[in-house]
């Protein structure tokens, strides 16, 4: 396995694992995202460019 997707699968098992706890699970989404950007820098301009979808309450 070589070395990059290696580190991604251990990032990927960090993230998991915080996604399970409550308090902890926003951390794992921003982690998540930064993980996207990482491997692949256009995701950023495409979370930039789409609109956040309008919640009521």
């Amino acid at each position: 396995m070589p070395t990059g997707l290696a580190e991604s699968y251990r990032e990927l098992s960090l993230i998991w694992g915080l996604a399970q706890d409550r308090i902890l699970a926003p951390l794992a989404i921003v982690l998540a995202l930064g993980l996207a950007v990482a491997i692949d820098p256009q995701i950023e301009t495409l979370i930039k460019t789409t609109p956040a979808p309008a919640y009521q309450l």
